[in-house]
């Protein structure tokens, strides 16, 4: 059982992760919902109780025989979890891997101290973009400030409001069933459709047209000309969305509009430097990693980059005290939705798991205590 690859489960709000330790990348990536009773999808955010316990033993059976074909009894389980994971969440994913399951062990990791894993580093910024949220995360010699985190509800769901909207704002062309018509509020499509719009068409403007768009935007210029060409998007068969060429690029400005005391994905990290010790603000601006699946969208890490040149020179709150001119960015050395998982593939392979990880045994004789990361210790060794 000791030479068997552990599982990694990295369940998050839009998709579900799994794979094993010492491969390069998960081998699937699912969507993290089940099926209700209505034959509908349910999102497993949206769940509590005994459906949130149902719905993970569906989801992890489907992982454990469809994707994975092993069996969970003989396999170590390594779990990634962010820092805002809910404790009923946590607790019901816990409990349904322990008793229905019956997992030898479990070892819960941190997704964010993952992420530093591929690139050897003990000190920086995580960037976290995801579905709901962007988070930014400082981390210092492996110790999380968690006094220093910030976070803005600013995420992928942000950019599918954003297209909805100005597909009406703009009077998109939707040719429904060979009829063309405006598109209108009641033609609102899925999530699923509008992130397939997001990844398919939009990408992040250059800086100084984003700047044009935001002054258009508040009255102060006209609308910045040159605009990319519409596309067609097939939704079906039954029907085509006409994408307007201004759509493509302005979906996206959403994550660096700064109106008053707003936060954007670039305050995000000034902030952070602003409440780390002055001492690593430089290392820690030198060691930015950027994971999440909403930035992969192309062009967003060169515009972030400029965004934070832009800040710390012309903003007064973060040029008096930010003396800082270089901000340099890890490459990915995967695709960026996937990095922690990476970083947990690799640090599973280490004898730390098994130092770390609680046994079944352990859970069941300490009846459902579940030691957390910040909280473990060294056991001493055993007097003779």
């Amino acid at each position: 059982m000791t030479d068997k690859h552990s599982v990694i489960l990295e369940f998050g709000h839009r998709y579900t992760k799994c794979g094993f330790v010492q491969e390069l990348a998960p081998r699937a990536i699912i969507r993290s919902v089940v099926a209700s009773s209505h034959g509908k999808e349910v999102e497993l955010a949206s769940l509590s109780g005994s459906q949130l316990d149902q719905a993970f033993k569906t989801i992890i059976q489907t992982i454990y025989f469809r994707y994975l074909g092993v069996n969970y009894k003989e396999r170590k389980v390594i779990l990634i979890e962010t820092l805002f994971t809910q404790n009923n969440v946590r607790q019901s994913l816990i409990n349904v891997l322990y008793q229905h399951f019956e997992v030898p062990s479990l070892l819960i990791v941190p997704h964010h101290l993952m992420t530093l894993v591929p690139y050897m580093v003990s000190t920086g910024i995580v960037l976290d973009i995801g579905w709901k949220e962007a988070m930014a995360v400082p981390v210092i010699e492996g110790i999380t400030l968690v006094n220093s985190v910030k976070y803005t509800p600013l995420g992928g769901k942000a950019i599918n409001e954003r297209i909805h909207d100005e597909l009406i704002d703009r009077k998109a062309i939707l040719r429904k069933n060979g009829v063309e018509k405006v598109y209108e509020e009641s033609d609102r499509f899925d999530d699923f459709v509008l992130e397939n719009i997001k990844v398919k068409t939009c990408f992040i403007a250059p800086f100084e047209r984003g700047q044009l768009m935001l002054e258009h935007k508040a009255g102060l210029k006209e609308a910045p000309d040159n605009t990319p060409k519409d596309v067609y998007f097939h939704v079906d068969q039954n029907n085509t969305l006409l994408i307007p060429g201004g759509l493509r690029e302005s979906a996206g400005e959403i994550l660096f509009e700064l109106y008053g005391e707003e936060e954007t994905v670039a305050t995000l990290i000034l902030e952070v430097l602003l409440s780390c010790p002055i001492d690593y603000r430089k290392t820690l601006a030198s060691n930015l990693i950027i994971t999440g699946g909403t930035s992969m969208l192309p062009g967003f890490k060169h515009r972030l980059k400029m965004e934070l040149l832009f800040l710390v020179k012309k903003i007064e709150k973060y040029s008096n005290n930010i003396y800082i001119d270089k901000f340099m960015f890890h490459p990915p050395l995967c695709k960026e939705n996937y990095i922690a998982w990476l970083g947990a593939s690799i640090f599973g392979s280490t004898d730390v798991v098994a130092m770390r990880a609680i046994s079944r045994d352990t859970y069941l004789k300490t009846k459902g205590c579940f030691v957390d990361w910040s909280e473990w210790r060294p056991q001493p060794l055993n007097k003779i």
